[in-house]
């Protein structure tokens, strides 16, 4: 088990084993996951969209993870999936998607889609549609949100602790903001003094920390007006 992975490997085993009944009852061959929430919760990676990104995953094999290739150190660290294909900035994310797809033999599979997920415009819909003819579409909208309701112990914990840790922050904050504070403070007080005391430490926080020193939180706001 990697020690940045928040449960151990059978959990995220065992939520692939309870998706994959999903898509065998509605005859699903491949279901693609994008939306931030749900991909946390199959792949234990859940960057924001700054680029389009997106899980494949087959009743039988391993999931793909298709992603920008600045964020691969990142997904190494806290994923357990290790079959990836990345594309540059100046690649088309959904291009790249679609090639995966056929380059699998996946191109004329029964293709599972949450109707619902906020990162599945209409414009990539139609897009996708059109790059993969042959593939068939299904709705698959519902089925990871109810999953991801059934918490087990260890989220229950990490829930509480977290809550902890957020309610310790505010209470830091509201202690040391006053007349003349800045805003910069503020995250430097809720960020720097209970987050890195009660979160969990990465190389992330370290490159936040080399990058902007607690001395930055007193400098002028340049950009706030």
């Amino acid at each position: 088990m990697n020690e940045s992975w928040l449960f151990p490997l059978h959990e995220y085993q065992q939520r692939v084993a309870k998706i994959r009944a999903y898509m065998q009852e509605r005859d699903i061959s491949l279901l693609l996951i994008d939306q931030t929430e749900f991909l946390f919760y199959l792949t234990r990676f859940g960057i924001s969209e700054n680029m389009y990104r997106a899980c494949l995953l087959p009743l039988t094999g391993d999931p793909v993870m298709v992603f920008r290739a600045m964020d691969e150190r990142a997904f190494s660290e806290n994923s357990w999936i290790t079959d990836t294909v990345t594309f540059h900035d100046w690649q088309d994310p959904l291009a790249v998607l679609a090639d995966t797809v056929r380059a699998r033999g996946w191109e004329s599979a029964t293709l599972g889609i949450d109707f619902d997920s906020y990162c599945m415009t209409i414009n990539r819909f139609q897009r996708l549609q059109a790059m993969l003819p042959q593939i068939q579409v299904k709705d698959f909208s519902g089925v990871l949100k109810q999953l991801r309701t059934r918490k087990i112990p260890q989220e229950i914990e990490c829930i509480k602790q977290s809550a902890a840790a957020n309610d310790q922050a505010i209470r830091e904050v509201v202690a040391e903001m006053g007349v003349g504070k800045t805003e910069r403070q503020a995250v430097a007080t809720a960020f720097c003094m209970p987050t890195c005391r009660n979160g969990r430490w990465s190389r992330a926080i370290s490159c936040i920390l080399k990058w902007f020193p607690l001395n930055a939180a007193t400098a002028p706001r340049s950009c706030v007006r």
